[in-house]
Protein backbone atom coordinates (compact mmCIF):
# COMPACT_ATOMS: atom_id res chain seq x y z
CA UNK A 1 0.00 0.00 0.00
CA UNK A 2 1.21 3.51 -0.74
CA UNK A 3 0.38 6.30 1.66
CA UNK A 4 0.64 9.96 0.72
CA UNK A 5 0.63 13.07 2.87
CA UNK A 6 -0.17 16.33 1.11
CA UNK A 7 -0.33 19.92 2.27
CA UNK A 8 -3.17 21.85 0.69
CA UNK A 9 -3.98 25.52 1.26
CA UNK A 10 -6.88 27.66 0.17
CA UNK A 11 -6.43 31.22 -1.14
CA UNK A 12 -7.85 32.59 2.14
CA UNK A 13 -4.98 30.85 3.98
CA UNK A 14 -2.37 33.00 2.22
CA UNK A 15 -1.86 36.00 4.49
CA UNK A 16 1.46 37.43 3.29
CA UNK A 17 4.25 37.15 0.75
CA UNK A 18 7.85 37.23 1.91
CA UNK A 19 10.49 38.89 -0.24
CA UNK A 20 14.19 38.22 0.41
CA UNK A 21 16.92 40.48 -0.96
CA UNK A 22 19.39 38.68 -3.18
CA UNK A 23 22.16 41.05 -2.08
CA UNK A 24 21.91 41.39 1.73
CA UNK A 25 19.41 38.54 2.39
CA UNK A 26 17.17 40.73 4.53
CA UNK A 27 13.54 39.72 4.21
CA UNK A 28 10.30 41.62 4.36
CA UNK A 29 6.71 40.46 4.50
CA UNK A 30 3.91 42.10 2.58
CA UNK A 31 0.36 41.44 3.72
CA UNK A 32 -2.04 40.30 1.00
CA UNK A 33 -5.00 42.30 2.30
CA UNK A 34 -3.21 45.67 2.26
CA UNK A 35 -0.47 45.33 -0.35
CA UNK A 36 1.23 48.71 -0.63
CA UNK A 37 2.87 48.06 -4.01
CA UNK A 38 6.16 49.36 -2.61
CA UNK A 39 8.31 46.29 -3.21
CA UNK A 40 10.62 47.66 -5.89
CA UNK A 41 13.70 47.91 -3.63
CA UNK A 42 15.18 46.35 -0.49
CA UNK A 43 14.10 48.18 2.68
CA UNK A 44 17.42 47.26 4.31
CA UNK A 45 20.20 47.95 1.78
CA UNK A 46 18.23 49.91 -0.84
CA UNK A 47 19.19 47.58 -3.71
CA UNK A 48 16.75 48.10 -6.58
CA UNK A 49 14.83 44.89 -7.17
CA UNK A 50 12.45 45.97 -9.89
CA UNK A 51 11.63 49.13 -11.77
CA UNK A 52 8.20 50.62 -11.07
CA UNK A 53 6.64 49.66 -14.43
CA UNK A 54 8.54 46.40 -14.95
CA UNK A 55 6.60 43.34 -16.13
CA UNK A 56 7.83 41.40 -13.09
CA UNK A 57 6.48 43.92 -10.58
CA UNK A 58 3.20 44.01 -12.49
CA UNK A 59 3.04 40.20 -12.29
CA UNK A 60 3.53 40.32 -8.51
CA UNK A 61 0.76 42.91 -8.22
CA UNK A 62 -1.49 40.73 -10.39
CA UNK A 63 -0.72 37.67 -8.27
CA UNK A 64 -1.65 39.55 -5.09
CA UNK A 65 -4.92 40.76 -6.63
CA UNK A 66 -5.76 37.23 -7.85
CA UNK A 67 -5.11 35.68 -4.44
CA UNK A 68 -7.18 38.40 -2.76
CA UNK A 69 -10.03 37.95 -5.25
CA UNK A 70 -10.05 34.14 -5.01
CA UNK A 71 -10.01 34.33 -1.21
CA UNK A 72 -13.06 36.60 -1.27
CA UNK A 73 -14.95 34.55 -3.84
CA UNK A 74 -14.35 31.21 -2.15
CA UNK A 75 -15.10 32.58 1.34
CA UNK A 76 -18.36 34.12 0.16
CA UNK A 77 -19.33 30.93 -1.70
CA UNK A 78 -19.48 32.74 -5.06
CA UNK A 79 -17.95 29.69 -6.73
CA UNK A 80 -19.64 26.27 -6.91
CA UNK A 81 -16.33 24.59 -5.95
CA UNK A 82 -13.34 25.04 -3.65
CA UNK A 83 -9.84 25.97 -4.81
CA UNK A 84 -6.79 24.59 -3.05
CA UNK A 85 -3.08 24.77 -3.83
CA UNK A 86 -0.89 21.69 -3.35
CA UNK A 87 2.32 22.74 -1.60
CA UNK A 88 5.57 20.98 -2.56
CA UNK A 89 7.88 19.43 -0.03
CA UNK A 90 5.37 16.93 1.29
CA UNK A 91 6.37 13.45 2.35
CA UNK A 92 5.32 10.27 0.61
CA UNK A 93 6.08 6.92 2.12
CA UNK A 94 5.68 3.50 0.63
CA UNK A 95 4.39 0.69 2.82
CA UNK A 96 3.98 -2.92 2.00
CA UNK A 97 1.07 -5.01 3.18
CA UNK A 98 3.39 -6.93 5.55
CA UNK A 99 3.98 -4.02 7.95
Amino acid sequence: MTSEIRTMIEPKDIKAIELECGKCHASTRRQIDNWLQDSSSCPNCGDVWLHINSPELNEIKTLVMLIRGLATRTSNKHLPFNIRFDISGTVSEKRTGNE
